[in-house]
């Protein structure tokens, strides 16, 4: 990859300091009915356990839970909303954010989710990982799933293809072996290193080579145990849901505000998309300015993202 081999920990280094994000879809009733009725229960919710699954999605998580993680089949969840006895011992799937991305899928990627919390250092330890995608884009219904790599075999859950954050060797190998390019691979490794404070620009090579990014491989991140508040300290929204209807300014929405800004410390990022330059930062003390447009938009006269973005940038709400 002409990279030089003394950069090898500064890389390694660099993939365990980049944040672990998990998304999840707070436009669906399940989801926001389980934000909504307690902050003991662990969120997000598990993939097995997300009311109903299609065949493929749920014959995929068994796949990976039973041969790379040991875990027996599950059950599937025949009510509209989650079983929380199922949550024990199930892991919630995540990405290694290391474009430090602000919505957890490059914009390319239409109709996935668009809201993750970022989990705090102390929950590293918990984390597995794995070189490529497997289950984080799983589609949390019967319609199809936009995953790659589907159906997944039992050889692509082989347990020696995981790593740990301080085990990772041989995840951060096969990471850049799934480059197209070997040159693309060593100009990613080359951004990763860098630490940056922003995602790639839409005029970085990185981004024009790379297909608007759809071409640099997710790390895929499987968290285990209870996932509760104080384990996450950072959110991401898009102003939009999956389908492109507003997300900002609803009912939902103020669900998710709620349930993220439990703690003084804790901060909402609202972007315009994954490679957003500016974001809006929403924190548990409300800014008058922001509920003002807020309100606007919940009581329907902005009624379009673009109407949102232009008043909340008349007010000089965006910042780096």
């Amino acid at each position: 990859m002409q990279l030089p081999s003394n950069q090898l920990d500064t890389f390694l280094n660099a993939l365990r300091d980049a944040p672990i994000v998990l998304p999840f879809d707070a436009t669906s009733d399940s989801v926001s009915n389980l934000m909504s009725s307690s902050t003991t229960t662990s969120f997000p919710p598990p993939a097995a356990c997300y009311p109903g699954l299609s065949g493929v999605n749920r014959a995929d998580i068994d796949t990976v839970e039973t041969n790379a993680f040991g875990l027996p089949s599950s059950d599937p969840v025949t009510s509209a909303n989650f079983t929380i006895g199922c949550f024990t011992g199930r892991p919630t799937y995540g990405i290694l954010n290391v474009l430090n991305l602000r919505l957890p899928f490059a914009d390319s990627r239409q109709g996935l989710v668009v809201q993750a919390s970022q989990l705090t250092k102390p929950v590293g330890p918990r984390a597995v990982l794995k070189a490529g995608e497997q289950l984080v884009g799983l589609a949390r219904a019967s319609a199809s799933s936009p995953r790659p790599n589907t159906p997944i075999s039992a050889s692509n859950a082989d347990p020696r293809e995981y790593g740990t954050l301080l085990h990772l060797n041989h995840v951060a190998l096969a990471y850049l072996q799934s480059f197209p390019t070997a040159a693309l691979a060593a100009t990613t490794a080359q951004f990763i290193m860098s630490s940056p404070r922003l995602p790639p620009s839409n005029d970085s090579s990185l981004f024009l080579d790379t297909n608007s990014l759809l071409d640099i491989p997710i790390i895929e991140v499987s968290v285990f145990g209870q996932l509760l508040p104080a384990d996450m300290d950072l959110f991401y929204s898009d102003f939009t849901g999956p389908q492109g209807q507003l997300f900002f300014g609803t009912q939902r929405g103020d669900v998710f505000r709620t349930w993220a800004l439990n703690d003084s410390s804790d901060t909402l990022l609202w972007s315009t998309e994954a490679i957003a330059r500016t974001v809006i930062r929403e924190a548990r003390e409300r800014y008058s300015v922001f509920e003002d447009v807020w309100q606007a938009t919940l009581k329907g006269n902005l009624t379009t993202p673009d109407s949102v973005v232009r008043a909340l940038t008349s007010a000089g709400l965006f910042g780096s």
